[in-house]
C-alpha cells in the first residue's frame, strides 16, 4: 500500500468542508466592506465630496482585492479537489446503505464548489468596478 493510497481514504475533515463552503462567501463579503470603506472615505473625508480619491486609495483597494482574489482561487481549487475525491471515493464504494447515509459530506462538498465559483466571480467582477467605474463620480 503506498502512501497515495492511505492519504486518498482518509475522510475529508468538516473543518475543510466548512471552509471550501463559506470561505468565498466570506472573502467576498469582507472585499466588499474594505474597499468600499477604503473609496468611502477617500472620496468623501469632510463636509464635501472630493472629485478625485486621495491618493493611494486606489491602490489599496486593489491590493486587498488581488490578495483577496487569490486567497478565493485557493479555496475554489481546494473545494473542487474535495467534490472530486468524494466523486471518485462514492464511485469506487458503489450504492450501499452506508453511502446514502452520507450525503451530508457530497452535499456540502458540491456547495462548497457551487459558492467559491459564483462568490469568486463575484469578486472578480467587484475588481474589474475598480477599473470600470470612477470612484468618486
Amino acid at each position: 500500500m503506498t502512501h497515495a493510497d492511505t492519504t486518498a481514504r482518509q475522510p475529508i475533515s468538516d473543518w475543510m468542508l466548512w471552509i471550501t463552503l463559506m470561505g468565498v462567501p466570506l472573502l467576498w463579503s469582507i472585499q466588499a466592506l474594505v474597499d468600499t470603506a477604503i473609496i468611502g472615505h477617500a472620496c468623501f473625508p469632510r463636509s464635501m465630496p472630493l472629485s478625485q480619491p486621495a491618493p493611494g486609495a486606489w491602490t489599496a483597494a486593489l491590493i486587498i482585492t488581488l490578495i483577496l482574489l487569490a486567497l478565493a482561487i485557493v479555496i475554489t481549487v481546494y473545494a473542487v479537489r474535495n467534490w472530486r475525491r468524494i466523486g471518485a471515493e462514492q464511485a469506487h464504494r458503489g450504492s450501499t446503505v452506508q453511502a446514502q447515509q452520507e450525503g451530508r459530506v457530497p452535499f456540502m462538498a458540491f456547495s462548497g464548489v457551487l459558492f467559491s465559483v459564483l462568490f469568486l466571480y463575484g469578486i472578480v467582477m467587484n475588481g474589474l468596478s475598480l477599473f470600470l467605474v470612477s470612484a468618486c463620480g
